[in-house]
């Protein structure tokens, strides 16, 4: 989680929701990434989706089922079912997206019967760390947009 947290940081420092994420086989990282949407100019261009591409990518396969996947926050419905469809062993991250999770907030995916199911894990390490991240990142943002509105009259 340690090493997802860091992509997080990453993805705060380049003004991006701070959201990272890293996917484990075998006890080896094979792949990490942070939220890129504005970089990109991509609403899909999520942490979780950006790692499972770059972990398909590097293991040559579609199938990711002996992986894990950390993120930093709870991946939300479009990453679920990502998450599904690449078949991954575990999901397992420090807190709830209550807006857009899709695990286990809005909706859980990963538990649909007639799907693939993936085990997930809800953990306190760094829970403390990436909700601070996150609300520090929506503050500025608030307080930018709220500059925005009192120059603009």
């Amino acid at each position: 989680m340690e090493q997802a947290f860091k992509q997080a940081l990453i993805a705060y420092k380049k003004d991006e929701v701070p959201v990272g994420a890293v996917i484990v086989k075998d006890d080896v990282i094979i792949a990490r990434a942070h939220n890129q949407m504005n970089s990109l100019t991509d609403p899909t261009a999520h942490a979780e989706l950006i790692a499972i591409t770059m972990a398909c990518n590097g293991l040559n396969t579609s199938i990711l089922s002996d992986c894990l996947l950390y993120s930093t926050l709870e991946p939300c419905i479009m990453c679920s079912g990502a998450i599904v469809l690449s078949r991954m062993q575990s999901a397992i991250f420090p807190l709830k997206d209550d807006r857009f999770g899709g695990i286990t907030s809005v909706c859980n995916t990963l538990d649909i019967e007639k799907m693939h199911r993936v085990s997930w894990r809800k953990i306190n390490a760094f829970e403390a760390d990436s909700k601070e991240l996150l609300r520090k990142f929506f503050s500025k943002k608030r307080k930018i947009n709220q500059m925005e509105r009192w120059l603009s009259g």
